[in-house]
């Protein structure tokens, strides 16, 4: 999440140099999941992600980021707009286009629906919505629009926000508007929630230099999505769909056939070189990882989010630990999608016993040990 120095005027600030974690000529081998079948990854990554989910970390960061972000939302909306309400405010962000039933957790357009999540949705419903708030672009919309009428620090003051992340993309962003409009996101940060130079997101999208210097070509690949064959009452949906969920998958029907389309169902991992350097889907079948979607975007989206929120580096741990949690629902994505580049790193201290997961380092272990900073009663002042 820190962004590597580079002056983005005058440089090709994305390279395969500066990532992390760093790209090695030396293929990574020896994970967890390299002696599994095809059956026992899938088990494995799903008792991961419900060991996770279970835990009161991963409850803490997703009701800190729920508070935090309708604070962003409805107070933030308030102060460029004194006459809007808190309904108008979460519907103008959380619906649209980009948010359907195709989206995994999504409750639908609903305003009161969307602030019931706010308030006590399950996981999938909450950071589905979340999901959906990443495609809008109003995260973005609203905090250009503050930074019109106010400085980083009454953001800091009325809601929470962290000034040096605020003011350290405000400088890229106003760097990247002097590169020619070709170049903007190969070579620059176009928005708030971008991937930083450091981010393996980067090598999802195919870059090249400012001169126009081909460096790679994409790790992953749009295709077709295919809708899941999955029934909205499928024993192996956890938690159970909520009657929010219920009610917009399958309108007044007691059960649908869901229109969910799972990251796997929708894109294709090709063998491509990172330059001189070998690709992520080698890396990830030299570890005899699964991959299906390539450097998570969604995860780095949400962790950039929550750095501008104010969470500290120790609550970011937590969050994409919490990250973790959600994608290793069955129907969200699997587990390479968010956890092959930081295990890239750590992956040793997994470990595969009798059909039985433990976990160390990088795992669940670390994760329940930490601390659970105390939250923020005031929410800012806003109340639910």
């Amino acid at each position: 999440m820190v962004a590597m120095a580079c002056n983005i005027t005058t440089h090709s600030c994305n390279s395969v140099h500066g990532k992390a974690p760093e790209v090695t000529s030396v293929l990574p081998t020896g994970s967890v999941e390299a002696n599994l079948n095809a059956d026992e990854k899938i088990e494995f990554e799903h008792l991961l992600g419900e060991g996770l989910m279970a835990t009161a970390s991963a409850s803490w960061a997703t009701e800190q980021f729920s508070q935090r972000i309708y604070t962003f939302l409805v107070k933030g909306t308030k102060r460029v707009n004194a006459s809007t309400t808190r309904y108008a405010a979460l519907s103008a962000a959380l619906t649209g286009k980009a948010c359907s039933k195709a989206m995994t957790g999504y409750p639908g357009p609903r305003a009161g629906d969307l602030a019931a999540v706010l308030q006590h949705g399950n996981i999938r419903e909450f950071w589905g919505t979340m999901y959906c708030l990443t495609k809008t672009g109003a995260f973005d919309t609203l905090l250009l629009s503050l930074l019109k009428l106010e400085s980083p620090v009454w953001l800091q003051a009325e809601l929470g926000l962290n000034t040096t992340a605020i003011n350290t993309r405000w400088t890229d962003l106003n760097a990247t508007r002097t590169l020619p409009s070709s170049c903007q996101y190969a070579q620059g940060v176009p928005n708030f929630l971008f991937p930083s130079f450091d981010s393996w997101v980067r090598f999802d999208f195919p870059a090249s230099t400012t001169q126009g210097e081909k460096l790679w070509d994409g790790a992953r690949i749009p295709t077709r999505c295919n809708r899941t064959r999955k029934m909205s009452d499928d024993r192996s949906i956890r938690p159970p769909l909520s009657e929010r969920e219920l009610g917009f998958q399958c309108c007044l029907a007691p059960r649908c056939r869901l229109h969910w389309r799972a990251g796997k169902d929708c894109l294709i991992v090709p063998d491509v070189p990172l330059g001189s350097f070998a690709g992520y889907r080698a890396r990830a079948e030299s570890l005899g990882y699964r991959y299906v979607a390539g450097p998570s975007g969604t995860t780095y989206n949400m962790l950039q989010m929550g750095k501008l929120l104010g969470f500290t580096t120790s609550e970011l741990v937590i969050l994409r630990a919490t990250m973790n949690a959600w994608m290793r629902s069955p129907m969200t994505t699997v587990f390479s999608k968010s956890c092959l580049v930081p295990i890239l790193s750590c992956q040793r201290h997994f470990a595969w016993n009798s059909g039985k997961t433990t976990y160390g380092g990088c795992g669940l272990s670390m994760f329940a040990q930490l601390k659970e900073p105390r939250s923020r009663p005031s929410i800012y002042g806003v109340q639910w």
